[in-house]
């Protein structure tokens, strides 16, 4: 799957006051997939964590500044600072404005059920190779 690399950032905080903490990574990976909501694998260290993942501007809130952000299914660390590697396994749907926040929680919760189907059923990460020469590749 194409992933990016690059290391956890702070961001707004504004996910885990929706209840959706998310790992904001900087990365200078220069081909980003498009704008949208995704089913990822968050890889750390020897770890592959499933999660769902936004990639845009944030329009719910006027976001101007572009973001890639994921939240970890079932995980509960402080990584800002460490490296991860994000696999795109597949969009789910485009970007989008809600109305209000409470829209997009609700967004959110119907974003989670298929991420978690389809990172069930897709293969296992199919190379071992060190994340340096995996950034921003195809594979």
């Amino acid at each position: 799957p194409y992933n990016i690399s690059g290391t956890v950032v702070t961001g707004d905080k504004r996910g885990r006051t929706l209840g959706y903490p998310t790992a904001n990574l900087a990365t200078e990976a220069e081909l980003i997939p498009p704008n949208g909501v995704y089913a990822v694998r968050v890889v750390l260290g020897e770890e592959s964590k499933p999660g769902v993942a936004s990639l845009g501007l944030k329009p719910t809130f006027s976001g101007k500044q572009y973001s890639i952000e994921a939240h970890i299914f079932d995980f509960d660390q402080d990584i800002y600072g460490r490296f991860l590697r994000m696999e795109f396994i597949e969009r789910i749907r485009e970007e989008k404005s809600f109305p209000d926040a409470h829209a997009l929680v609700a967004q959110i919760d119907r974003d989670a059920e298929p991420a978690r189907q389809i990172l069930e059923q897709a293969p296992p990460e199919a190379s071992n190779q060190p994340d340096e020469e995996k950034t921003g590749t195809l594979s």
